[in-house]
């Protein structure tokens, strides 16, 4: 099991737009899924991608996510997370925290991350 971070993320507004476009979600503020765009982006995903063997690559397979607030869109966050690495099938389990800038928890995320061959 690996430990990674804490890094700094960014409740992107454009971003946040474009996730709530592709989605069909019509409602305010982060869609509740939104921040597993952090699990492919900037130091937290380039800390995961480090951690796959190369010629492979990640593929997401599940997530939730416990909220103790809601995300402020254009705030930023700490996050840091714990990975573990499983066989059968090849995986990536990530278990993160992500706290506000006052330092109080916002959200718990487990996301599991598939680790395939791209075709």
């Amino acid at each position: 099991m690996a430990r990674i971070g804490p890094f700094a993320v960014v409740c992107d507004p454009a971003s946040v737009v474009a996730y709530a476009r592709a989605t069909g979600y019509e409602g305010e503020g982060a869609p509740a899924a939104w921040p597993t765009v952090w699990l492919t982006t900037g130091e937290l995903g380039a800390a995961l991608r480090a951690l796959v063997p190369p010629g492979k690559a990640l593929v997401h397979e599940s997530q939730s996510f416990v909220y103790a607030a809601p995300l402020t869109v254009g705030a930023c966050y700490k996050i840091a997370a714990t990975v573990a690495q499983e066989t059968g099938p090849d995986r990536l389990v990530v278990e993160a925290d992500a706290t506000a800038p006052e330092g109080g928890q916002t959200l718990a995320m487990r996301a599991v991350l598939r680790i395939v061959a791209p075709q």
